[in-house]
């Protein structure tokens, strides 16, 4: 059951970043990015409000948890994922799924450089199939530049993500209420855009069918928030380390659709396809490991 879980949460994720690209042509990502930060809270306080209804036991409040929970969604909602969909509009979703898939080997390196965890031989090796990974799916473009700008800002989104991850796992462990820390992730992760990047709907007014874009960004803060919840589902019966892993192997979907059913338009280049399967299978390894 928790593989299931899992797997779906893939499947969500890899099709929002072809949801962001689509709905980035229809109403910039400025205002988008907030309308699905608020669609984010929406769906996950009636996935708060029904599990309130159903639940058995009392709420039990942990102000500290709670506390680091929010923290958690200014990094991984709010820096991870504005920087992941930046880069799946400027260089592609098979890229920016690539690059970002990363995200598990930053936490390790995290916790190496910061809580003075250990890397073995194998850990290392690992590591070192990620950084060559980052380097392939740094290639150039199909206008003949290297986008070292969009490479630098995905590396750092899935950094943030990394950290958002640690803080939440932290969180879990004082406090085993994953819904509600989700929904106070993602109520702080709005709160801050909105305060940083006030919606510019002139600036999109120019841009085609922004009604469409609407809609396209509101399902895109649909899928994220479930493909959270998914993940969250999957821990209850497999490790956080390896339901991440699994929900994380976006460019194992997003690469075939692309090149498969949209006529390969990001021109992915095999140098890309051997870079995502190096990352993917570092990180493979740095979870087994």
């Amino acid at each position: 059951m928790g593989d299931l879980f899992a797997m779906l949460a893939l499947l969500l994720f890899a099709a929002n970043a072809f949801v962001v690209r689509a709905a980035a042509a229809h109403l910039g990502q400025r205002t988008g990015f907030l309308v699905a930060l608020v669609a984010n809270v929406v769906v996950g306080a009636v996935l708060v409000a029904g599990h309130l209804v159903v639940r058995s036991e009392p709420l039990r409040i942990d102000p500290l948890a709670l506390a680091m929970f929010a923290v958690s969604g200014i990094f991984a909602s709010y820096l991870g994922r504005r920087g992941y969909f930046r880069t799946v509009e400027t260089i592609g979703p098979s890229r920016a799924s690539a690059i970002q898939n990363s995200s598990p080997a930053f936490a390790l390196l995290l916790g190496w450089l910061v809580l003075g965890e250990t890397l073995g031989p194998a850990q290392l090796l690992c590591m070192a199939g990620v950084l060559a990974g980052l380097y392939l799916c740094g290639g150039r473009l199909a206008g003949g530049a290297v986008p070292w700008r969009e490479i630098g800002i995905g590396v750092f989104s899935a950094a943030a993500y990394a950290v958002g991850n640690i803080v939440r796992g932290d969180a879990l462990d004082r406090w085993s209420e994953p819904l509600l820390g989700a929904l106070a992730g993602a109520v702080t992760a709005t709160v801050v855009y909105g305060l940083l990047h006030p919606p510019a709907w002139a600036a999109d007014s120019g841009l085609r069918r922004p009604r469409r874009g609407l809609a396209l960004w509101s399902l895109s803060g649909a899928l994220t928030i479930g493909g959270q919840a998914a993940v969250i589902a999957s821990t209850g019966y497999l490790a956080v380390s390896v339901a991440v892993a699994i929900s994380a192997a976006t460019p194992m979907v997003v690469i075939p659709v692309s090149v498969l059913l949209f006529a390969n338009r990001e021109k992915v280049r095999p140098r890309t396809v051997a870079g995502a399967v190096l990352i993917a299978g570092g990180v493979v390894g740095l979870v087994l490991s």
